[in-house]
């Protein structure tokens, strides 16, 4: 059953102190129904190799063995000798867990009791005193019932009513568009979706961005804060910085319990399924060329994030057009992207250029400069990869974040920058 909480208790006990300090290296994986054996062997590795480590050759040598032979290397690196290597799992069928585990009996969670659930709303609800007024009592108790025991969708109920008003009137609104939109079958769903509908306007469109997210993947604060900004969906008030209205709204989506807060900002979102040739925001998770209609000279896209892991080579002159003048967000992901020519001086409208720390390139080129509107420039924050920054930057007018392990910081007059906030690391000599 999905939203019990199998894996918000795998987490804690994952993250936990005294497990860590249990083993030298640890990976965290999702699985998803429509998984490809490989990608999933390709996570672990890069997960667990050392950071001293080539995870550009790794995956180059990944692609050159076959399933079974990619398997047994990572069996034969998990001894079974009661000492070390420990596999934890969750899943919501139950032969699932007895296949890997048939002599143990799997634990399965069960929903809460109707006290357990009072509990935890109380806390969701009224996180201040934990008490709910006498005159809510009676309407929040049928709101919950149709949360049928389950944490995700009490969490998210009691968020979406911490922002209401205390009055009857209001929680009876709420409970009575709850029972218009509910099935049965599908009670945690029809939640998040009642919680999606009540959020204001700006929020709905920074919600609906996260939707191109990797479900179980992490997203740094600082990344999705670019990324959202170059969009145009951060709105300014008065003197406040973008920055700031954007921890404004992550916020108010925490305390709505719409995101999860952990060191960073942890967001699971569903593998989006959708039709990339009419979408204004694209995710990629196989070769750039496989996409031909990138070429295409009506091109609409605003966004482009390529998490391709295969060792493909990647050419982003297909991108790089006067047809692509659109384009405000462009993040690769890929160890196939090994330079970035001369064309993307062509991306006119680019506000934010991500590389990931997959990536081979060595060095920007000089048709950087051409990018007047860029904003951001995100790279690698690591003395392990290192990208060689072209003297040009000057001219960026618009450049608020330069982020990565800058070398030679004294041959880019940054000085010069007027609008950069941000500056990534910087080698002490």
């Amino acid at each position: 059953m999905g939203g019990v909480g199998k894996t918000t208790l795998a987490k804690e006990v994952y993250k936990q102190t005294q497990i860590r300090n249990k083993f030298d290296t640890r990976a965290w994986l999702y699985v998803s129904q429509d998984y490809k054996p490989m990608k999933i062997i390709k996570e672990l590795i890069l997960q667990l190799a050392n950071p001293e480590e080539d995870k550009v050759k790794i995956v180059d040598t990944m692609d050159k063995l076959s399933v079974a032979e990619a398997w047994d290397l990572i069996v034969r690196s998990f001894p079974d000798n009661d000492k070390s290597s420990r596999l934890l799992l969750t899943s919501r069928r139950i032969e699932v867990a007895l296949h890997a585990d048939a002599h143990t009996t799997p634990y399965k969670l069960e929903v809460l009791s109707e006290e357990e659930s009072w509990e935890l709303f109380l806390k969701k609800a009224f996180s201040e005193n934990r008490e709910c007024p006498q005159d809510l009592v009676d309407v929040g108790k049928a709101i919950l019932r149709k949360c049928d025991g389950l944490p995700l969708a009490i969490t998210v109920m009691g968020g979406l009513l911490a922002g209401k008003k205390k009055r009857k009137s209001e929680w009876q609104r709420v409970q009575r568009n709850l029972s218009s939109y509910l099935v049965k079958t599908n009670g945690v769903s029809t939640i998040l979706a009642l919680s999606y509908r009540d959020l204001p306007p700006h929020l709905k469109s920074c919600f609906l961005y996260l939707g191109l997210l990797q479900k179980g993947k992490d997203i740094l604060v600082k990344q999705l804060m670019h990324v959202w900004i170059a969009h145009g969906l951060i709105h300014q008030k008065e003197e406040q910085k973008l920055e700031d209205i954007v921890e404004d709204y992550l916020d108010e989506l925490i305390g709505r319990n719409m995101l999860q807060a952990k060191e960073e900002i942890f967001l699971e979102v569903d593998n989006p399924s959708i039709s990339l040739s009419g979408s204004r925001h694209r995710v990629l998770y196989s070769p750039l060329k496989s996409y031909k209609y990138l070429r295409n000279s009506r091109s609409y896209a605003r966004s482009l994030l390529s998490f391709d892991s295969s060792a493909t080579l990647v050419n982003l002159d297909c991108i790089c057009t006067s047809s692509s003048k659109l384009l405000k967000v462009l993040y690769i992901d890929s160890p196939g992207l090994k330079m970035i020519s001369d064309s993307i001086g062509k991306l006119c409208s680019l506000k934010y250029l991500g590389i990931g720390w997959k990536t081979r390139i060595k060095k920007l080129p000089r048709s950087i400069s051409h990018l007047q509107n860029l904003e951001t420039i995100d790279m690698p924050m690591s003395r392990y990869y290192f990208v060689l920054v072209p003297n040009v930057l000057w001219k960026l007018e618009n450049l608020r974040h330069l982020l990565g392990y800058i070398i030679f910081p004294s041959l880019l007059k940054i000085d010069l920058l007027n609008n950069l906030q941000t500056l990534g690391s910087i080698p002490v000599t």
